[in-house]
């Protein structure tokens, strides 16, 4: 016999994943790209190595993170963890990779989509897995996702104000 709690949270559930699966996408992603990796190592296994794409190498962007892979391989390492890959806001700004402009472009100063395709067939290829750092918290001031201020923190005003007691002045 269904009692009536499950009822109601089956019906809460409905109620709110409903809308969001049948949300038309405002517009085309990227088809899947290659196959699933398969040699993604155990928890208690991984060996992380994180690359600040820009500081990484002389060239500051993929290229250059491909062109070092053996070298990261060589030091053992079966994960690599790169540090966020997306444009970086203007406004406000302070140059920081982790306040994304845009989640679903690649930023150009590292290179295109292809050239990140090429870091992760490069890990793949060399039995390493790799990590992409997506941060949720928060985003640049010119992200399209401030249009929406009740997604953000905001002051008295109704403006949108940084984490407070961060010190990270360049994200909303």
């Amino acid at each position: 016999m269904i009692n009536k709690v499950s009822i109601f949270f089956l019906a809460a559930f409905y109620a709110l994943i409903v809308p969001f699966s049948t949300h038309a996408q405002d517009k085309a992603y990227p088809a899947q790209y290659g196959k699933p990796f398969k040699g993604v190592p155990d928890r208690r296994d991984v060996m992380l190595y994180q690359v600040n794409t820009r500081a990484f190498s002389k060239t500051g962007d993929f290229a250059g993170v491909t062109a070092r892979m053996d070298a990261i391989k060589d030091l053992g390492i079966n994960v690599i963890y790169l540090m966020p890959i997306y444009p970086v806001g203007k406004l406000k700004g302070a140059n920081s990779p982790y306040a994304t402009m845009n989640y679903d472009e690649v930023g150009k100063e590292f290179g295109t989509l292809d050239d990140l395709r090429a870091v992760v067939d490069g890990a793949h290829k060399r039995g390493m897995s790799l990590i992409l750092d997506w941060v949720a918290n928060h985003t640049s001031y010119d992200h399209p996702w401030t249009k929406d201020k009740s997604w953000y923190l905001q002051n008295a005003s109704g403006n949108i104000i940084s984490p407070p007691n961060m010190g990270w002045n360049d994200v909303a």
